[in-house]
């Protein structure tokens, strides 16, 4: 797709219109059906597919952009042949794709690809049979996980999985999966740049709501066509590699599954099992992520004899350094990679304020950090005379008078904001 920004606004733009498509108090029943005809007639996407995209049993979140376009594009086309009430006005495709793209897109899903058995061969799954545990592992790839995500085998079942959260977007409540994006975006990075261990993800065939199960096929696991297969562990780990897929096609990750035969009771109850496992402090997760751009920064901070604070930085501070640098200089280090430059940087510009305040080995307090980051950051930008302001008296009030407690807030900005205009140059 274009950029990320435009992915993220398709589909927020495509939940709208499932949700109001799906709202009978708004539309007529009839309009679901047609979008089926139009998905089928258009792209080959078989009913049932289209069926669990509307009943949100195949996230949007999870969709390739293959799938995205086709279904943008019928949503228009059924707002253009059938209900011109529903504004289509943001589902202008040249908005979101490139050229290459829709080219593409436009082409039908080919037959051998609208349904097919899962075949998983022989020394790629196990079955654990020690009563009364049954289970199956299995060992796959992306390149086949992201063909079962193309047409959405996946599924995400309400009642036994993670809440679902509503919010509220151009006046229509949509529902999403109260997912943490960034935990999301950070795997994905790690996964690619090859950081990232494989984490097992579980797929339920419930048999309370599937009439057939896995064979046995000679040697080869097969799972048929039709089977609900219900992914209750692992989520996050699924839409890094997906994402990361999309992003990269020629990427490739080994993918592993623990398939279990649940009621949905059980699943619930596995589910519960796993939220009590024994999770890290907060502290060893960050320090731990030893791939994340912000743990070499800070670490180099604090660990470098040639910074003259060094060691000074506590737990909590690790912590609160590691949320609060992204948010001046996440494009430069994530998107640019110049993570040992920015670390430089912030080393020899600390140094020359620590020098010019006549600081002790004294810590910074969580105001000093956001007050000299953020200036940093905007002296990246543009040059201001950085000691000039915080010699000021003005400043050394506001941060004498600042209180944060778990990160900057708006008013923060503005008052550094407001001291930068009047001392050091226009903002």
């Amino acid at each position: 797709m274009r950029n990320k920004d435009a992915q993220d606004k398709l589909r927020m733009v495509l939940q709208e219109k499932i949700a109001q498509l799906t709202d009978i108090s708004l539309h007529p029943k009839t309009l679901v059906k047609e979008l089926q005809k139009i998905m089928f007639r258009d792209f080959r996407v078989e009913y049932n597919i289209t069926v669990d995209i509307l009943n949100e049993i195949i996230r949007i979140e999870t969709l390739s952009y293959d799938m995205l376009y086709k279904l943008m594009s019928s949503i228009k086309a059924l707002c253009l042949e059938n209900y011109t009430e529903l504004d289509s006005s943001d589902l202008n495709e040249e908005e979101y794709f490139t050229e290459i793209e829709m080219k593409e897109f436009k082409k039908p899903i080919p037959k051998k690809e609208q349904n097919f058995n899962i075949v998983i061969k022989d020394g790629n799954w196990h079955l654990t049979d020690i009563n009364p545990y049954n289970y199956i592992t299995i060992h796959t790839d992306i390149n086949e996980v992201y063909r079962w995500a193309k047409l959405g085998l996946l599924k995400f079942n309400p009642e036994t999985q993670r809440d679902l959260i509503v919010i509220e977007s151009n006046g229509v409540p949509v529902s999403q999966l109260d997912v943490n994006w960034r935990s999301v975006g950070e795997i994905q990075d790690r996964m690619v740049d090859g950081m990232y261990f494989p984490v097992q993800g579980t797929i339920n065939i419930n048999p309370e709501i599937n009439e057939k199960t896995v064979e046995i096929r000679g040697k080869d696991l097969i799972i048929p066509e039709g089977i609900q297969l219900d992914l209750i562990e692992g989520f996050h780990n699924y839409l890094a590699e997906i994402r990361s897929k999309i992003k990269n096609g020629n990427w490739n990750f080994p993918c592993e599954f623990r398939i279990v035969f649940l009621s949905t009771k059980s699943a619930n109850r596995y589910i519960e099992q796993m939220d009590k496992k024994n999770h890290f402090k907060e502290t060893q997760v960050v320090r731990l992520n030893v791939g994340n751009p912000y743990t070499y920064i800070i670490n180099h901070l604090n660990t470098s004899g040639d910074y003259l604070l060094h060691g000074t930085i506590d737990d909590n501070m690790y912590v609160y350094l590691y949320d609060l640098l992204p948010e001046f200089f996440n494009e430069v280090v994530k998107e640019k990679n110049q993570k040992i430059l920015v670390s430089e940087y912030l080393l020899e510009s600390l140094n020359r304020i620590i020098v010019k305040t006549g600081r002790d080995n004294t810590p910074f307090s969580k105001e000093e950090w956001f007050c000299y980051i953020y200036l940093l950051k905007q002296n990246r930008n543009r040059k201001i005379d950085i000691i000039k302001i915080i010699s000021d008296e003005s400043f050394q009030t506001t941060l004498n008078s600042m209180v944060i407690k778990d990160k900057p807030v708006p008013r923060n900005y503005n008052d550094l904001n407001k001291i930068m205009k009047e001392v050091g140059g226009n903002v």
